[in-house]
Protein backbone atom coordinates (compact mmCIF):
# COMPACT_ATOMS: atom_id res chain seq x y z
CA UNK A 1 0.00 0.00 0.00
CA UNK A 2 2.82 2.37 0.87
CA UNK A 3 4.51 1.63 -2.43
CA UNK A 4 1.26 2.19 -4.29
CA UNK A 5 0.67 5.53 -2.56
CA UNK A 6 4.23 6.63 -3.38
CA UNK A 7 3.80 5.67 -7.01
CA UNK A 8 0.52 7.59 -7.23
CA UNK A 9 2.13 10.62 -5.58
CA UNK A 10 5.07 10.52 -7.95
CA UNK A 11 2.73 10.18 -10.93
CA UNK A 12 0.64 13.10 -9.72
CA UNK A 13 3.71 15.27 -9.30
CA UNK A 14 4.91 14.25 -12.77
CA UNK A 15 1.52 15.08 -14.30
CA UNK A 16 1.38 18.43 -12.52
CA UNK A 17 4.91 19.27 -13.64
CA UNK A 18 4.10 18.26 -17.18
CA UNK A 19 0.93 20.35 -17.14
CA UNK A 20 2.90 23.31 -15.80
CA UNK A 21 5.37 22.99 -18.66
CA UNK A 22 2.54 22.65 -21.17
CA UNK A 23 0.81 25.74 -19.78
CA UNK A 24 4.11 27.67 -19.90
CA UNK A 25 4.70 26.52 -23.46
CA UNK A 26 1.16 27.56 -24.37
CA UNK A 27 1.70 30.97 -22.82
CA UNK A 28 5.00 31.36 -24.66
CA UNK A 29 3.39 30.30 -27.92
CA UNK A 30 0.48 32.68 -27.34
CA UNK A 31 2.86 35.55 -26.55
CA UNK A 32 4.95 34.74 -29.61
CA UNK A 33 1.82 34.62 -31.72
CA UNK A 34 0.51 37.92 -30.38
CA UNK A 35 3.88 39.63 -30.73
CA UNK A 36 4.19 38.27 -34.24
CA UNK A 37 0.73 39.61 -35.06
CA UNK A 38 1.60 42.97 -33.54
CA UNK A 39 4.64 43.10 -35.83
CA UNK A 40 2.46 42.19 -38.80
CA UNK A 41 0.00 44.91 -37.80
CA UNK A 42 2.82 47.48 -37.69
CA UNK A 43 3.99 46.39 -41.15
CA UNK A 44 0.42 46.43 -42.47
CA UNK A 45 -0.05 49.93 -41.06
CA UNK A 46 3.06 51.27 -42.77
CA UNK A 47 2.01 49.80 -46.09
CA UNK A 48 -1.57 51.05 -45.71
CA UNK A 49 -0.35 54.58 -44.97
CA UNK A 50 1.95 54.53 -48.00
CA UNK A 51 -1.01 53.39 -50.15
CA UNK A 52 -3.04 56.35 -48.85
CA UNK A 53 -0.17 58.71 -49.74
CA UNK A 54 -0.04 57.24 -53.24
CA UNK A 55 -3.76 57.72 -53.77
CA UNK A 56 -3.66 61.27 -52.36
CA UNK A 57 -0.75 62.14 -54.63
CA UNK A 58 -2.65 60.85 -57.66
CA UNK A 59 -5.71 62.95 -56.77
CA UNK A 60 -3.64 66.08 -56.18
CA UNK A 61 -1.72 65.62 -59.41
CA UNK A 62 -4.59 65.24 -61.83
CA UNK A 63 -6.21 68.07 -63.75
CA UNK A 64 -9.48 67.91 -61.82
CA UNK A 65 -9.24 70.31 -58.89
CA UNK A 66 -12.44 68.91 -57.36
CA UNK A 67 -10.49 65.76 -56.47
CA UNK A 68 -8.29 67.78 -54.12
CA UNK A 69 -10.96 67.61 -51.42
CA UNK A 70 -11.10 63.81 -51.63
CA UNK A 71 -7.67 63.17 -50.15
CA UNK A 72 -7.27 61.43 -46.79
CA UNK A 73 -3.96 62.80 -45.46
CA UNK A 74 -2.15 65.10 -47.93
CA UNK A 75 -3.16 68.54 -49.11
CA UNK A 76 -1.55 71.07 -51.45
CA UNK A 77 0.35 73.79 -49.66
CA UNK A 78 -0.86 77.29 -50.53
CA UNK A 79 1.21 79.09 -53.18
CA UNK A 80 3.42 82.04 -52.36
CA UNK A 81 2.01 85.36 -51.27
CA UNK A 82 0.64 87.72 -53.89
CA UNK A 83 3.83 89.75 -54.14
CA UNK A 84 6.84 88.53 -56.08
CA UNK A 85 9.14 88.79 -53.08
CA UNK A 86 10.72 85.40 -52.51
CA UNK A 87 9.51 84.17 -55.87
CA UNK A 88 12.76 82.34 -56.55
CA UNK A 89 12.12 80.03 -53.63
CA UNK A 90 8.73 79.13 -55.14
CA UNK A 91 10.16 78.45 -58.59
CA UNK A 92 9.04 74.94 -59.38
CA UNK A 93 8.54 74.27 -55.67
CA UNK A 94 4.88 73.35 -56.07
CA UNK A 95 5.98 70.16 -57.80
CA UNK A 96 6.60 68.78 -54.29
CA UNK A 97 4.85 71.21 -51.93
CA UNK A 98 2.34 69.26 -49.88
CA UNK A 99 1.19 69.34 -46.28
CA UNK A 100 -0.67 67.17 -43.78
CA UNK A 101 -4.01 68.25 -42.51
CA UNK A 102 -6.66 66.78 -44.75
CA UNK A 103 -8.46 65.64 -41.59
CA UNK A 104 -6.63 67.70 -39.01
CA UNK A 105 -3.57 65.54 -38.43
CA UNK A 106 -0.96 68.29 -38.48
CA UNK A 107 -0.01 70.30 -35.41
CA UNK A 108 1.36 73.44 -37.08
CA UNK A 109 -1.17 75.40 -39.10
CA UNK A 110 1.59 77.40 -40.79
CA UNK A 111 3.67 74.51 -42.14
CA UNK A 112 1.52 71.43 -41.41
CA UNK A 113 4.57 69.23 -41.82
CA UNK A 114 4.32 67.11 -38.65
CA UNK A 115 1.57 65.10 -37.01
CA UNK A 116 0.41 66.51 -33.68
CA UNK A 117 1.62 64.60 -30.61
CA UNK A 118 -1.89 63.40 -29.80
CA UNK A 119 -3.04 62.61 -33.35
CA UNK A 120 -2.66 59.40 -35.29
CA UNK A 121 -3.65 57.74 -38.52
CA UNK A 122 -5.17 54.68 -36.86
CA UNK A 123 -7.14 51.65 -38.00
CA UNK A 124 -8.11 48.19 -36.73
CA UNK A 125 -7.37 45.00 -38.65
CA UNK A 126 -9.94 42.23 -38.93
CA UNK A 127 -8.23 38.81 -38.61
CA UNK A 128 -9.10 36.19 -41.22
CA UNK A 129 -10.67 33.93 -38.59
CA UNK A 130 -11.13 33.84 -34.82
CA UNK A 131 -8.94 31.62 -32.65
CA UNK A 132 -10.51 30.41 -29.40
CA UNK A 133 -8.80 31.72 -26.28
CA UNK A 134 -6.53 34.20 -28.12
CA UNK A 135 -7.29 37.93 -28.31
CA UNK A 136 -6.93 39.07 -31.90
CA UNK A 137 -7.81 42.73 -31.65
CA UNK A 138 -5.11 43.80 -34.11
CA UNK A 139 -4.62 47.46 -34.98
CA UNK A 140 -2.04 50.11 -35.83
CA UNK A 141 -1.48 53.78 -35.17
CA UNK A 142 0.81 55.99 -37.24
CA UNK A 143 2.50 59.35 -36.87
CA UNK A 144 4.45 61.03 -39.65
CA UNK A 145 6.57 64.08 -40.48
CA UNK A 146 7.53 65.62 -43.82
CA UNK A 147 10.51 67.77 -44.86
CA UNK A 148 10.70 70.38 -47.63
CA UNK A 149 12.06 67.82 -50.11
CA UNK A 150 8.91 65.72 -49.97
CA UNK A 151 10.53 63.06 -47.77
CA UNK A 152 8.09 61.54 -45.27
CA UNK A 153 9.18 59.69 -42.12
CA UNK A 154 6.59 57.17 -40.96
CA UNK A 155 6.39 55.51 -37.54
CA UNK A 156 3.86 52.69 -37.43
CA UNK A 157 3.01 51.01 -34.14
CA UNK A 158 1.16 47.70 -34.31
CA UNK A 159 -0.63 46.05 -31.39
CA UNK A 160 -2.52 42.90 -30.47
CA UNK A 161 -5.30 42.56 -27.86
CA UNK A 162 -6.38 46.10 -28.66
CA UNK A 163 -9.13 47.65 -26.53
CA UNK A 164 -10.16 50.44 -28.92
CA UNK A 165 -12.50 49.02 -31.55
CA UNK A 166 -13.45 52.34 -33.19
CA UNK A 167 -10.27 54.46 -33.31
CA UNK A 168 -10.29 58.13 -34.26
CA UNK A 169 -7.56 60.71 -34.88
CA UNK A 170 -7.38 61.65 -31.19
CA UNK A 171 -8.54 58.31 -29.72
CA UNK A 172 -6.25 55.93 -31.56
CA UNK A 173 -5.99 52.18 -31.43
CA UNK A 174 -3.09 50.55 -29.55
CA UNK A 175 -3.77 52.28 -26.24
CA UNK A 176 -4.70 49.24 -24.14
CA UNK A 177 -2.30 48.56 -21.27
CA UNK A 178 -0.02 45.54 -21.47
CA UNK A 179 -0.82 44.93 -25.14
CA UNK A 180 1.91 43.34 -27.25
CA UNK A 181 3.42 46.14 -29.33
CA UNK A 182 5.73 46.35 -32.33
CA UNK A 183 7.21 49.38 -34.08
CA UNK A 184 8.00 49.76 -37.77
CA UNK A 185 9.67 52.80 -39.33
CA UNK A 186 9.83 53.88 -42.96
CA UNK A 187 11.14 56.87 -44.88
CA UNK A 188 9.55 57.42 -48.29
CA UNK A 189 10.00 60.00 -51.05
CA UNK A 190 7.10 61.65 -52.86
CA UNK A 191 7.50 61.68 -56.62
CA UNK A 192 5.12 63.50 -58.89
CA UNK A 193 3.62 66.93 -58.51
CA UNK A 194 0.56 69.08 -58.62
CA UNK A 195 2.12 71.90 -60.63
CA UNK A 196 5.31 72.54 -62.55
CA UNK A 197 6.08 76.21 -61.95
CA UNK A 198 4.18 79.00 -60.20
CA UNK A 199 5.27 81.68 -62.69
CA UNK A 200 3.57 82.59 -65.97
CA UNK A 201 6.91 83.32 -67.66
CA UNK A 202 10.34 82.38 -66.33
CA UNK A 203 13.46 83.38 -68.28
CA UNK A 204 16.81 82.13 -67.00
CA UNK A 205 18.71 84.77 -68.98
CA UNK A 206 17.44 88.14 -70.23
CA UNK A 207 14.42 89.36 -72.15
CA UNK A 208 14.83 91.98 -74.87
CA UNK A 209 11.79 92.74 -77.03
CA UNK A 210 9.69 95.41 -78.67
CA UNK A 211 6.29 93.82 -78.38
CA UNK A 212 2.84 93.83 -76.91
CA UNK A 213 2.97 91.59 -73.87
CA UNK A 214 0.01 90.18 -71.96
CA UNK A 215 0.11 87.77 -69.00
CA UNK A 216 -3.53 87.83 -67.97
CA UNK A 217 -5.16 84.72 -66.60
CA UNK A 218 -7.93 83.47 -68.93
CA UNK A 219 -10.83 84.12 -66.52
CA UNK A 220 -11.39 85.12 -62.92
CA UNK A 221 -11.91 81.44 -62.08
CA UNK A 222 -8.29 80.63 -62.85
CA UNK A 223 -5.51 80.99 -60.26
CA UNK A 224 -3.04 83.85 -60.45
CA UNK A 225 0.64 82.92 -60.69
CA UNK A 226 2.82 83.44 -57.62
CA UNK A 227 4.76 85.82 -59.85
CA UNK A 228 3.85 86.76 -63.41
CA UNK A 229 7.42 87.17 -64.66
CA UNK A 230 10.76 85.91 -63.36
CA UNK A 231 14.07 86.69 -65.05
CA UNK A 232 17.57 85.73 -64.09
CA UNK A 233 19.21 88.66 -65.87
CA UNK A 234 17.64 91.83 -67.26
CA UNK A 235 14.26 92.72 -68.67
CA UNK A 236 13.98 95.39 -71.36
CA UNK A 237 10.83 95.97 -73.32
CA UNK A 238 8.96 98.54 -75.35
CA UNK A 239 5.27 97.81 -75.00
CA UNK A 240 2.15 99.31 -76.47
CA UNK A 241 -0.22 97.81 -73.88
CA UNK A 242 0.07 97.07 -70.16
CA UNK A 243 2.66 94.41 -69.55
CA UNK A 244 0.81 92.77 -66.67
CA UNK A 245 -2.92 93.38 -66.46
CA UNK A 246 -3.51 91.39 -63.26
CA UNK A 247 -2.94 93.59 -60.22
CA UNK A 248 -2.49 90.58 -57.99
CA UNK A 249 0.17 89.30 -57.85
CA UNK A 250 2.36 92.35 -58.24
CA UNK A 251 3.96 92.79 -61.65
CA UNK A 252 5.50 95.40 -63.88
CA UNK A 253 3.08 97.69 -65.69
CA UNK A 254 3.97 99.55 -68.89
CA UNK A 255 2.27 102.56 -70.33
CA UNK A 256 2.36 103.27 -74.03
CA UNK A 257 5.86 103.86 -75.44
CA UNK A 258 7.56 103.36 -72.09
CA UNK A 259 10.41 100.98 -71.35
CA UNK A 260 9.36 98.30 -68.90
CA UNK A 261 11.53 97.18 -66.03
CA UNK A 262 10.67 94.63 -63.39
CA UNK A 263 9.85 95.74 -59.84
CA UNK A 264 12.76 95.70 -57.43
CA UNK A 265 11.27 92.86 -55.38
CA UNK A 266 11.46 90.60 -58.47
CA UNK A 267 14.97 91.68 -59.42
CA UNK A 268 16.25 91.25 -55.88
CA UNK A 269 15.01 87.67 -55.62
CA UNK A 270 15.69 86.23 -59.05
CA UNK A 271 19.25 87.18 -59.94
CA UNK A 272 20.56 83.78 -58.86
CA UNK A 273 18.38 82.01 -61.47
CA UNK A 274 20.96 83.03 -64.05
CA UNK A 275 23.78 81.23 -62.22
CA UNK A 276 21.90 77.98 -61.73
CA UNK A 277 23.26 74.87 -63.40
CA UNK A 278 21.17 74.41 -66.59
CA UNK A 279 20.25 70.83 -65.73
CA UNK A 280 19.21 71.79 -62.20
CA UNK A 281 17.19 74.70 -63.56
CA UNK A 282 15.40 72.39 -66.01
CA UNK A 283 14.52 69.96 -63.23
CA UNK A 284 13.33 72.74 -60.95
CA UNK A 285 10.95 74.00 -63.62
CA UNK A 286 9.91 70.58 -64.89
CA UNK A 287 8.81 68.77 -61.76
CA UNK A 288 12.19 67.28 -60.84
CA UNK A 289 12.62 65.30 -64.07
CA UNK A 290 15.56 65.51 -66.50
CA UNK A 291 15.47 66.07 -70.26
CA UNK A 292 16.41 62.42 -70.83
CA UNK A 293 13.48 61.32 -68.68
CA UNK A 294 11.13 63.45 -70.78
CA UNK A 295 12.59 62.01 -73.97
CA UNK A 296 11.91 58.53 -72.63
CA UNK A 297 8.18 59.24 -72.20
CA UNK A 298 7.77 61.57 -75.21
CA UNK A 299 5.10 60.78 -77.78
CA UNK A 300 7.36 62.37 -80.40
CA UNK A 301 11.04 63.34 -80.52
CA UNK A 302 11.43 65.66 -83.53
CA UNK A 303 14.80 66.37 -85.13
CA UNK A 304 13.78 68.26 -88.30
CA UNK A 305 12.35 71.34 -86.55
CA UNK A 306 8.87 70.88 -88.04
CA UNK A 307 5.51 70.89 -86.25
CA UNK A 308 3.80 68.94 -88.99
CA UNK A 309 2.66 65.52 -87.92
CA UNK A 310 1.87 66.46 -84.31
CA UNK A 311 -1.46 64.86 -83.37
CA UNK A 312 -4.11 65.59 -80.76
CA UNK A 313 -3.06 62.45 -78.90
CA UNK A 314 0.56 63.62 -78.55
CA UNK A 315 0.98 64.94 -75.01
CA UNK A 316 4.77 65.26 -74.73
CA UNK A 317 6.84 66.52 -77.69
CA UNK A 318 10.59 67.09 -77.57
CA UNK A 319 12.30 69.06 -80.36
CA UNK A 320 15.87 67.80 -80.22
CA UNK A 321 17.32 70.94 -81.81
CA UNK A 322 15.76 74.17 -83.07
CA UNK A 323 12.08 74.58 -83.89
CA UNK A 324 12.21 76.19 -87.34
CA UNK A 325 8.69 75.70 -88.67
CA UNK A 326 7.23 78.76 -90.45
CA UNK A 327 3.92 78.18 -88.67
CA UNK A 328 3.27 76.16 -85.54
CA UNK A 329 -0.31 76.65 -84.37
CA UNK A 330 -1.27 73.80 -82.06
CA UNK A 331 -4.14 75.50 -80.21
CA UNK A 332 -6.69 73.07 -81.63
CA UNK A 333 -4.60 69.97 -80.93
CA UNK A 334 -5.04 69.53 -77.19
CA UNK A 335 -2.94 70.26 -74.11
CA UNK A 336 0.75 69.49 -74.42
CA UNK A 337 4.20 69.69 -72.91
CA UNK A 338 6.60 70.95 -75.58
CA UNK A 339 10.34 71.01 -74.91
CA UNK A 340 12.63 72.69 -77.45
CA UNK A 341 16.19 71.55 -76.79
CA UNK A 342 17.40 74.50 -78.83
CA UNK A 343 15.79 77.75 -79.99
CA UNK A 344 12.37 78.60 -81.35
CA UNK A 345 13.89 80.09 -84.47
CA UNK A 346 11.58 80.48 -87.47
CA UNK A 347 13.22 81.56 -90.75
CA UNK A 348 10.66 84.34 -91.24
CA UNK A 349 7.69 85.97 -89.57
CA UNK A 350 5.74 83.13 -88.03
CA UNK A 351 3.25 82.30 -85.30
CA UNK A 352 3.71 79.86 -82.44
CA UNK A 353 0.58 78.93 -80.46
CA UNK A 354 -0.17 76.13 -78.02
CA UNK A 355 -1.96 75.07 -74.84
CA UNK A 356 0.15 73.68 -72.03
CA UNK A 357 3.77 74.00 -70.95
CA UNK A 358 6.48 75.39 -73.22
CA UNK A 359 10.15 75.04 -72.29
CA UNK A 360 12.82 76.21 -74.74
CA UNK A 361 16.47 77.14 -74.46
CA UNK A 362 15.93 80.42 -76.37
CA UNK A 363 13.25 82.27 -78.34
CA UNK A 364 14.15 84.42 -81.36
CA UNK A 365 10.87 86.16 -81.92
CA UNK A 366 9.38 88.01 -84.85
CA UNK A 367 5.74 87.04 -85.00
CA UNK A 368 3.11 86.17 -82.42
CA UNK A 369 3.73 83.76 -79.56
CA UNK A 370 0.63 82.69 -77.65
CA UNK A 371 0.59 80.11 -74.87
CA UNK A 372 -2.30 79.28 -72.59
CA UNK A 373 -0.48 77.63 -69.73
CA UNK A 374 3.11 78.23 -68.61
CA UNK A 375 6.32 79.31 -70.40
CA UNK A 376 9.92 78.89 -69.24
CA UNK A 377 13.23 79.50 -71.01
CA UNK A 378 16.64 78.10 -70.21
CA UNK A 379 18.29 81.04 -71.99
CA UNK A 380 17.16 84.35 -73.52
CA UNK A 381 14.20 85.95 -75.30
CA UNK A 382 15.54 88.12 -78.10
CA UNK A 383 15.94 88.30 -81.88
CA UNK A 384 18.44 86.23 -83.79
CA UNK A 385 21.76 87.87 -84.70
CA UNK A 386 21.21 89.96 -87.80
CA UNK A 387 23.30 89.34 -90.87
CA UNK A 388 23.61 90.69 -94.38
CA UNK A 389 22.57 88.14 -97.01
CA UNK A 390 24.70 87.84 -100.08
CA UNK A 391 23.42 88.83 -102.56
CA UNK A 392 21.15 91.30 -100.68
CA UNK A 393 17.54 90.21 -100.39
CA UNK A 394 14.34 91.85 -99.22
CA UNK A 395 14.32 92.60 -95.51
CA UNK A 396 12.48 90.15 -93.28
CA UNK A 397 12.52 89.10 -89.64
CA UNK A 398 16.16 88.25 -89.22
CA UNK A 399 17.78 89.73 -92.35
CA UNK A 400 18.13 93.42 -93.02
CA UNK A 401 18.38 95.16 -96.38
CA UNK A 402 20.89 97.63 -94.95
CA UNK A 403 23.51 96.66 -92.44
CA UNK A 404 25.52 99.73 -91.41
CA UNK A 405 26.95 98.11 -88.28
CA UNK A 406 27.91 94.83 -89.89
CA UNK A 407 31.17 93.12 -89.04
CA UNK A 408 31.91 90.07 -91.11
CA UNK A 409 28.40 90.13 -92.50
CA UNK A 410 26.72 90.27 -89.05
CA UNK A 411 24.95 93.12 -87.35
CA UNK A 412 25.30 94.00 -83.68
CA UNK A 413 22.69 92.47 -81.41
CA UNK A 414 22.56 92.86 -77.64
CA UNK A 415 20.16 92.59 -74.76
CA UNK A 416 19.56 96.38 -74.63
CA UNK A 417 18.21 96.90 -78.15
CA UNK A 418 14.64 97.32 -76.93
CA UNK A 419 15.61 100.63 -75.34
CA UNK A 420 16.28 102.00 -78.83
CA UNK A 421 13.08 100.63 -80.30
CA UNK A 422 12.28 99.43 -83.80
CA UNK A 423 13.43 96.29 -85.52
CA UNK A 424 16.52 97.21 -87.49
CA UNK A 425 20.23 96.56 -87.70
CA UNK A 426 20.95 98.84 -84.76
CA UNK A 427 18.13 97.52 -82.58
CA UNK A 428 17.72 93.79 -82.98
CA UNK A 429 15.19 93.18 -80.26
CA UNK A 430 12.61 90.44 -80.52
CA UNK A 431 9.37 91.68 -82.02
CA UNK A 432 5.78 90.52 -82.14
CA UNK A 433 2.80 89.95 -79.88
CA UNK A 434 3.44 87.79 -76.82
CA UNK A 435 0.58 86.37 -74.76
CA UNK A 436 0.93 84.01 -71.81
CA UNK A 437 -2.42 83.24 -70.20
CA UNK A 438 -1.38 81.55 -66.96
CA UNK A 439 -3.37 78.34 -66.73
CA UNK A 440 -1.62 75.37 -65.08
CA UNK A 441 -4.67 73.19 -65.72
CA UNK A 442 -3.55 73.05 -69.37
CA UNK A 443 -0.43 71.09 -68.44
CA UNK A 444 -1.17 67.39 -69.12
CA UNK A 445 -1.29 65.58 -65.75
CA UNK A 446 0.49 62.39 -64.77
CA UNK A 447 2.99 62.33 -67.61
CA UNK A 448 5.09 60.60 -64.99
CA UNK A 449 2.73 58.56 -62.77
CA UNK A 450 2.81 59.80 -59.17
CA UNK A 451 4.70 57.33 -57.02
CA UNK A 452 6.16 56.61 -53.62
CA UNK A 453 9.61 55.13 -53.17
CA UNK A 454 11.07 53.77 -49.94
CA UNK A 455 14.33 55.40 -48.98
CA UNK A 456 17.27 52.99 -48.80
CA UNK A 457 18.08 51.87 -45.26
CA UNK A 458 14.82 53.13 -43.80
CA UNK A 459 13.42 49.77 -42.68
CA UNK A 460 13.76 49.56 -38.90
CA UNK A 461 11.49 46.98 -37.28
CA UNK A 462 11.44 45.79 -33.71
Amino acid sequence: MIVTVLLVLISTIAVLYTNKNVIAAQKIATNNYQNSKAAEAAEAGAQAFIAVLQNDLKLLSDADSTNDSSTEVLKKRSPSAATCAGALSSLGALAYEFKFGSSGYASDAATSSTFAADRYFSKTITPPEAITGIAQGLAYRIRASMNSSGEISIQSEGCADNAVTAPTITVPACTASNSPLSLSKRTVNLSGGAFFTASALTVKGYMDATTTFDTRKPTSLHPSPACSILTGDSFEMKAGVPLVTDTSPTGAVCTSSSTCTLPTDIAANTASINTMNPDDYFKKIMGGKSLDEYKAVADKVITNGSCSGIQNSDKVIVFDGNLTDTSCNLMSKGDKIIIVNGAIKPPSSADFKMNGLLFAKDVHQFGSVEVRGVVALGGDWDADTLYMPSPPAAANTLRELTCPACTGGKATNSKANAKIGGHNAAAAAGQGALTVNYDPSKIPPNVFPPSISTKSGSWIDY
